[in-house]
């Protein structure tokens, strides 16, 4: 019973500092649903590999701004 998830074993590919060497973890079809009261700027659906690259280009963007 302490068998690990499906989407668990896909999250463990993911290197954040890398999105691109994890582009074969993401299906064209995925969708990043986002939304953070906190983080207002940047709600929305991301499609795709292209999507969640954006979103975290939108993310560390706000951040750069949320600094100055």
């Amino acid at each position: 019973m302490n068998k690990t998830h499906s989407n668990i074993k896909i999250l463990e590919q993911l290197d954040l500092t890398n999105l691109a060497a994890s582009a074969n973890a993401i299906v064209e079809d995925f969708v990043w649903h986002y939304y953070n009261p906190e983080l207002p700027e940047i709600p929305g659906d991301y499609s795709g590999f292209p999507g969640l690259t954006a979103f975290f280009k939108n993310w560390l963007a706000e951040q750069i701004v949320h600094l100055k």
